[in-house]
């Protein structure tokens, strides 16, 4: 079991780094999706994940640290994950990325509603105040009432409802288990799911 100290300018200094990947991710996966199919990107990307999440943990002496403990809970993560971004990659192809962002920048407003009957965490008057201003923000790009419910709005919302459950499972995963652990067993089950449908083919 880890445990952490409440450093919020730590956590958003990660957080900005981690908006940074998911913007060259979103350009980059614009591009080669003219190319290549949704299955076909998140299984390029899991395979290359597997292979640098374990050079890192060699070269970072961490590879002792992974383990089997608390499958269940990184089977579960891994399969919403693995959902969510599908429909991630479907929504990026068929609508702007401003919408698409507006919606997957919803997590952390889901998440926070959701916390207290996961996390027992208090929702607290500043963090409803902040879901509803963060909720009005999305509407605004998003406008789904000039759009129309498109399938790119569809699978953006339900993107950003998968990827709250992938948030809560992970915040558990961190108390419970170790980083190396939760970022080899997203490769690894990430890189057996998106194999599946070319194995399935070719047996066919």
């Amino acid at each position: 079991m880890q445990t952490f100290a409440n450093d919020p300018i730590k956590a958003g200094i990660w957080m900005m780094g981690s908006v940074l990947s998911f913007t060259l991710m979103a350009v980059a996966g614009r591009q080669v999706l003219h190319e290549l199919d949704t299955f076909e990107v998140m299984a390029y990307r899991s395979l290359m994940g597997v292979f640098v999440v374990l050079v890192i943990a060699k070269a970072s002496g961490t590879i002792k640290e992974i383990n089997t403990q608390q499958l269940r809970l990184h089977l579960t993560r891994n399969i919403t994950h693995f959902i969510g971004q599908n429909l991630w990659f479907f929504a990026l192809n068929a609508i702007t990325l401003a919408q698409l962002f507006a919606f997957e920048f919803s997590v952390p407003v889901w998440v926070a509603l959701f916390a207290p009957f996961f996390l027992s965490e208090k929702l607290t008057l500043k963090r409803f105040m902040a879901a509803s201003i963060g909720f009005i923000g999305i509407l605004i790009v998003a406008r789904p009432d000039q759009m129309g419910i498109t399938p790119g709005i569809i699978a953006a919302a339900l993107c950003a409802i998968c990827f709250t459950g992938t948030g809560i499972a992970t915040k558990l995963l961190t108390i419970r288990s170790t980083k190396v652990t939760s970022l080899n067993m997203n490769t690894l089950h990430g890189t057996t799911l998106r194999l599946m449908p070319f194995c399935s083919a070719k047996g066919a």
